[in-house]
């Protein structure tokens, strides 16, 4: 019968993939790492649906119980597509991850181990480049020194200067500028790996523990790129602070303060997306703060989106959880236009969140902020049996990954059998001596057994995201021998896949 949907409204969740230990913090980096399905990584499984990335870092902190690891998976079902693993225990690998874009003529994929050790020095940090072709490690860059924490963000940000290749950035929140421990956001070449801006900060803050690019916010056709403060360490009084920078010439283009102080407004930082379905380029910006209380006074944490052209806030997404601190948004990046819509798509970590059973496993979903809420209703007359019209109606709404039930009422009083069919399109088709078709061949039928008392049928929605805003039609007939021609007629069913 009905097998299909898809997700939307606003809040739709196409995916959950939860880690796999205690404390591992899954959902802490993730990554769009392009249509790797199509473009460089094997053709892992054909089905040209953009894949993602999610890393568990294996934390307990202030030290990690593992060596880390960042698992590739289907953008289409969720399945894993490759795993990578650090070489070493407690340097947080897979903490945070990105995909700068095409580094070596593939989609190619930053994976940082923030807390790693050099020459001595402890949580100096470092961002290992891999290819999308081969999964192999095109070169590492390491923090400036002790504490640096380099790599504890990261992004692609587009071809800045112009070589045709992509480059990225990094943001080292421990490191010293202007002599003081407040933070630096670095960009490098993707051709080089060498340094091509370096920005900082002159209070005691963290700047650089969130870093976003690859935007045209300011439509000069460069792409531009931004950086988070979540707090200023020096006084405790400062709200947190994105400030966006010229891709072009390093100058201040926007700059956002958060709403409420020590909500963390700043983690998950997006300044790529096409969230409004505008096409003009500008970049929609999504900012997480996954401090942030809800009505109920929980802590859920949420990710705010703003339009790139007007601030307009656009979508407001509280986390899964509405009791517990769950860090909702501490990680994002844009997925692309999944469904067709014209609106992109976000990838979304909280990596506090207990599931499966343990507890901060973490989760990454995919959301969208698409508006096609799902619903039913009846249309058309039905055909009476031996005692009444029967009717078919939802229990609920048909919204992606539920499991919703078809409730069929029984017309003749006794046991007797229906059937089910449906297609994607409605009809009125009158049957000699009473009754209308009202779907549309070609039909999917199903064959029941019809209790006395009726049936609930339960229909699982999939997780299939081209099916967004999908109408699909049923009806139901009944073998009714007090019925005209013995079979009696419900009103059809309409369905709208949706959130």
């Amino acid at each position: 019968m009905l097998v299909a949907a898809a997700p939307t409204s606003a809040q739709t969740v196409f995916h959950d993939v939860t880690g796999s230990h205690d404390e591992e913090w899954f959902g802490y980096g993730v990554a769009n790492v392009g249509d790797v399905d199509q473009d460089g990584v094997g053709d892992v499984n054909g089905d040209d649906v953009p894949d993602f990335a999610a890393g568990g870092g294996q934390y307990t902190y202030p030290v990690t119980t593992g060596l880390g690891y960042v698992r590739l998976i289907s953008g289409a079902d969720g399945s894993l597509l490759h795993e990578f693993t650090g070489a070493n225990v407690d340097e947080a690998f897979g903490g945070y991850l990105s995909c700068p874009g095409d580094v070596d003529g593939t989609p190619d994929l930053l994976i940082s181990a923030y807390w790693a050790q050099l020459n001595g020095a402890t949580f100096v940090g470092a961002v290992h480049v891999y290819s999308g072709a081969t999964f192999g490690l095109l070169g590492t860059l390491w923090g400036s020194g002790q504490d640096a924490t380099f790599g504890f963000s990261t992004d692609g940000i587009g071809d800045i200067d112009g070589d045709g290749n992509d480059d990225f950035v990094v943001g080292a929140p421990n490191d010293v500028e202007n002599g003081v421990q407040s933070g630096t956001v670095q960009v490098f070449s993707g051709a080089s790996l060498k340094q091509l801006y370096r920005f900082g900060r002159s209070l005691h803050g963290v700047f650089g523990i969130t870093v976003a690019g690859g935007g045209d916010v300011n439509q000069d056709g460069i792409p531009d790129l931004a950086g988070a403060d979540t707090q200023d360490l020096s006084n405790s009084t400062e709200f947190s602070r994105v400030i966006v920078y010229s891709g072009a010439d390093g100058s201040i283009l926007r700059q956002f303060g958060g709403p409420i102080i020590y909500d963390g407004f700043g983690y998950g930082l997006v300044i790529d997306a096409d969230v409004d379905g505008d096409g003009d380029g500008d970049g929609d910006g999504a900012i997480g703060a996954p401090a942030q209380p809800d009505a109920n006074g929980g802590i859920p944490g949420v990710m705010r989106v703003y339009s790139g052209r007007t601030n307009a806030l656009l979508l407001e997404k509280y986390g899964p959880i509405p009791i517990t601190f769950v860090g909702y948004g501490l990680v994002a990046d844009s997925m692309g236009d999944l469904n067709g819509d014209g609106k992109d798509e976000l990838l979304v970590g909280a990596p506090y969140v207990d599931a499966a059973g343990g507890t901060a496993v973490g989760l990454v979903q995919v959301i969208t902020a698409a508006d096609y809420p799902a619903s039913w209703q009846n249309y058309g007359a039905g055909w009476p049996g031996t005692h009444c019209i029967p009717n078919l109606t939802a229990s609920a709404p048909p919204v992606l990954g539920t499991t919703i039930q078809f409730l069929l009422e029984n017309s003749r009083g006794t046991n007797t059998y229906a059937i089910f069919y449906g297609s994607g399109a409605k009809a009125s088709i009158p049957i000699n001596k009473g009754g209308t078709l009202l779907v549309a061949p070609p039909w999917l039928v199903l064959p029941v057994a019809l209790p006395a008392a009726g049936l609930a049928l339960n229909i699982d929605v999939p997780l299939d995201v081209t099916l967004m805003g999908l109408e699909y039609d049923v009806q139901a007939l009944e073998l009714d021998p007090g019925a005209s021609k013995g079979i009696s007629f419900t009103p059809g069913l309409e369905l709208i896949l949706g959130g």
